[in-house]
């Protein structure tokens, strides 16, 4: 089966925040992934995981945690379908009126 993903940005960077300083998750994220990766909505089988594994390193995991933490603003950003209207008016209306051959030129003069 392949994995569930439910968590939201908040349990991304929460994850990313305990994987790069807390020791007690790492080692839980050593020695059982499956209940680590669950705590944060992760739903993954026993069996892909791969018996050789090594989690990243305290200094990569803080450098992960920057990366998502730079793109933090979107998170409180709300969906709006309506939004694409705007650039469709946009490219739609006024566009037109941009000239696209030689041709066109003087006539938008």
């Amino acid at each position: 089966m392949p994995p569930t993903f439910g968590a939201s940005i908040k349990q991304v960077q929460a994850f990313a925040a305990r994987a790069a300083h807390d020791d007690e998750f790492r080692e839980l994220l050593e020695s059982d992934p499956v209940a680590a990766m669950k705590m944060y909505d992760v739903e993954i089988d026993e069996e892909d995981i791969p018996d050789k594994r090594k989690i990243p390193s305290k200094a990569q995991c803080a450098a992960m945690l920057a990366v998502l933490l730079q793109y933090d603003h979107y998170a409180a950003g709300e969906y709006d379908p309506m939004a694409i209207w705007h650039l469709i008016l946009f490219y739609g209306f006024a566009m037109p009126l941009v000239p696209t051959a030689e041709g066109e030129v003087g006539a938008a003069r």
